[in-house]
């Protein structure tokens, strides 16, 4: 079974002109035009990644290309996921979407949540590393 989602009215400040009015037709539209944004995102993603472990290993010693392109791929994942985000917009905007706003913003939201995750992540390791910094001392 699916799960409702409720939408409450928009809050209109004064001063603001009063929402747009929508076909069910239009709300329709919207809906698969979300839907359809988020896999484009996360196969641009994918396909991203695969370029570049694909592409790292020839770029580095045989050796080290296991190591480098772990790396490469763990420390280069917030660039990758910006990259994959802004070529899906740019997608979304020459594409067949019925809705690009609604397209669009779902991938603005995935790219904010990402940065989010980013800066999260970032935070950790920093904690992490200043703390085996002064346990080295």
């Amino acid at each position: 079974m699916g799960s409702k989602r409720t939408v409450s009215a928009p809050r209109i400040l004064p001063g603001m002109p009063p929402p747009k009015e929508r076909t069910e037709d239009q709300v329709k539209a919207s809906i698969e035009s979300a839907r359809r944004a988020v896999p484009l995102y996360w196969f641009m993603l994918a396909a991203m990644t695969l370029a570049t472990c694909v592409v790292t290993p020839f770029l580095n010693s045989p050796r080290e290309a296991v190591l480098v392109t772990g790396l490469v791929v763990a420390l280069g994942l917030p660039a990758l996921q910006l990259a994959a985000s802004l070529v899906a917009f740019l997608i979304i905007l020459v594409g067949p979407f019925p809705d690009r706003g609604a397209a669009g913003e779902q991938i603005g939201m995935i790219t904010l949540k990402a940065f989010v995750g980013g800066v999260i992540g970032a935070a950790v390791m920093g904690i992490g590393l200043l703390i085996l910094s002064v346990a080295n001392k």
